[in-house]
């Protein structure tokens, strides 16, 4: 559908509204927002937002890290492997990057 078109079915102009027909349209309409029921408390929010694939793999992967005593590496899963890591022979690249380096085991990336 062609642009012109469309404002046509919506009553608009390509400039927008003027402002005595948005007022008009405010008063038959009321604002332009959406009603919020708040019938779920924190922890049911807080489910619906943990409860996701990839966030029961990365917690299984911590788990199974920790049962292998390995206990620095499911902190690392667990923080989702981002952040500032500095280690003997890092160059300062940023998280796990330092692994696959280009500037080669103990070089400094200055």
């Amino acid at each position: 559908m062609p642009p012109d078109a469309v404002f046509d079915s919506v009553g608009s102009l390509h400039d927008g509204l003027s402002e005595s027909e948005a007022r008009v349209r405010l008063e038959r309409h009321g604002p332009n927002v959406l009603q919020r029921v708040s019938d779920e408390g924190p922890l049911k929010l807080l489910w619906r937002q943990v409860n996701n694939p990839f966030i029961w793999g990365l917690l299984a992967a911590a788990s199974l890290t920790i049962a292998l005593g390995k206990v620095t590496d499911s902190l690392i899963v667990a923080r989702g492997g981002g952040g500032r890591t500095r280690g003997v022979g890092d160059c300062g690249a940023p998280g796990l990057a330092h692994c696959m380096c280009a500037h080669g085991p103990g070089a400094s990336a200055t």
